[in-house]
């Protein structure tokens, strides 16, 4: 009786103490950065940002790359002391990261820090949904099907000398891989602009009746430059369905003043035996 007595008080305990410990990280537990009006700071991100969140109107901020986070200071209004932390919260596709930034008084433009690179250490873990991968997974798997064998293609259209070719389709997760390869047979170079898809109706009986929807490309492997022979690149979307009516479009428009165009159907089923990865 006494050992279960002993026991028991000795649980209570522990669910006392556990009841005690904080919840969270607390304010001061963030990293310090001290910032003076006018100086804008950079936070340079390994992975593209997804959110921005400042406690303070005084510092505006904008994405000036995908993975760069510039915020400017500025006065600060009616009901806010320069004593107060301000919390900026960053969060990526894997993780997340908070600061705690201090209007520095008497603080020179000389001492001034303007560029903070996130480390590990200041990141919180972040889970993506299931089924989505992060953009240096698809970096990695983009090289990983670059390094396989060349298909035959699954599809092939030309115009104006350019070709255009679908070499294969790969399902990874909710994504698709498209494997694209690009051939200038001109004796001019070739400047792509951009790539684009849509769904298409397959057989269009009268124009005000055809119905073309964007689908947004989520990645891409490399930029669109100028070439004169090949390219091969590979394009990222969300898995998506549609009806035997209708078809994926690819297209890639060159820049004016030249606008070379060409455009490439995928059907559905290319989609359906795509390979896993």
């Amino acid at each position: 009786m006494k050992t279960l007595f002993l026991f028991t008080l000795l649980a209570l305990a522990n669910l006392c103490l556990f009841a005690q410990q904080p919840v969270g990280r607390p304010l001061s537990d963030l990293p310090r950065i001290d910032i003076t009006a006018g100086m804008p700071l950079h936070f340079r991100s390994p992975e593209p940002i997804r959110y921005v969140d400042i406690s303070n109107p005084a510092i505006t901020h904008e994405l000036t790359a995908a993975n760069i986070l510039c915020i400017r200071p500025g006065a600060l209004p009616e009901g806010y002391r320069a004593d107060e932390p301000v919390v900026v919260t960053i969060i990526a596709e894997q993780f997340m990261a908070q600061y705690s930034l201090h209007f520095g008084q008497g603080l020179s433009s000389g001492e001034a820090v303007t560029d903070i690179e996130i480390l590990p250490e200041h990141m919180v873990p972040v889970d993506l949904p299931a089924g989505i991968i992060s953009s240096a997974q698809m970096r990695k798997n983009a090289l990983d099907i670059l390094a396989l064998r060349f298909h035959k293609p699954l599809s092939r259209a030309s115009s104006h000398g350019i070709s255009l070719e679908i070499k294969k389709i790969y399902c990874i997760g909710e994504q698709v891989f498209l494997d694209i390869y690009i051939e200038n047979s001109s004796s001019l170079p070739y400047h792509p602009e951009v790539f684009s898809l849509s769904l298409e109706d397959k057989k269009v009986s009268r124009a005000t009746n055809h119905q073309s929807i964007p689908v947004p490309i989520l990645w891409q492997l490399y930029p669109l430059r100028a070439f004169t022979r090949g390219m091969r690149n590979i394009l990222v979307i969300d898995k998506l369905s549609f009806s035997r009516q209708k078809r994926l479009v690819l297209t890639l428009a060159e820049k004016q003043l030249s606008d070379r165009r060409v455009s490439l159907g995928i059907h559905y089923r290319d989609i359906l035996r795509a390979d896993t990865f």
